[in-house]
């Protein structure tokens, strides 16, 4: 339903170069006060708009899921499982064309965690869940192969801090893959 809206968004968008992307990737959370880090499997559904040329602005949503050894002195090994879904707005310079060599992106991302098993289990709580909100600052960095007048694909990777006192994980990092398309060009010949 998702993908719908965000197809007729831009088909009707009066942005010509806009785009849909939709992808993989691999989100990675360190906490070096815990020493840990907890690599996460999921997928991304983002819009990308130029108001003018070599400046974009994308939204994307996003939803991975991973899990976590952990071992405390007086409790049995156990996997802590961690949920993520979030939005991340960026504003993006392109360094070539658009949609078709690198760009930087700045903005940030915020994600809610639901973290089961967060805590040692207990008799009591077998499956102790934690819950909150988790904000960073941060840098993309990526770029646009053309495979077709219509379509592109857009490896990149993100890094992002956060503030520790308000987040399980200080910093972030994303490493993922996607297919951009503009239905503006649909009907359009491809250009040589």
């Amino acid at each position: 339903m998702v993908l719908l809206l965000l197809v007729v968004v831009c088909k009707t968008s009066p942005a010509q170069n806009s785009r849909v992307k939709i992808g993989q990737s691999f989100l990675f959370n360190a906490s070096f006060w815990e020493g840990k880090l907890i690599p996460c499997w999921g997928g991304e559904l983002a819009y990308e708009f130029s108001p003018v040329e070599g400046i974009s602005f994308s939204l994307g949503g996003m939803a991975h899921y991973g899990f976590f050894r952990k071992e405390y002195d007086d409790t049995p090994v156990f996997l802590e499982h961690d949920f993520l879904i979030g939005i991340q707005p960026d504003f993006r310079i392109h360094l070539q064309d658009m949609y078709n060599g690198f760009y930087l992106g700045f903005g940030g991302d915020m994600k809610l965690l639901v973290a089961r098993n967060f805590f040692p289990p207990t008799p009591n709580d077998p499956t102790p869940t934690y819950v909150g909100i988790e904000m960073f600052l941060g840098a993309t960095v990526g770029t646009y192969y053309q495979l077709s007048h219509q379509a592109s694909l857009n490896p990149f990777f993100y890094f992002g801090i956060g503030n520790q006192n308000n987040n399980e994980h200080e910093l972030n990092f994303r490493l993922g893959m996607n297919l951009a398309l503009n239905f503006h060009k649909a009907n359009e010949k491809p250009t040589q």
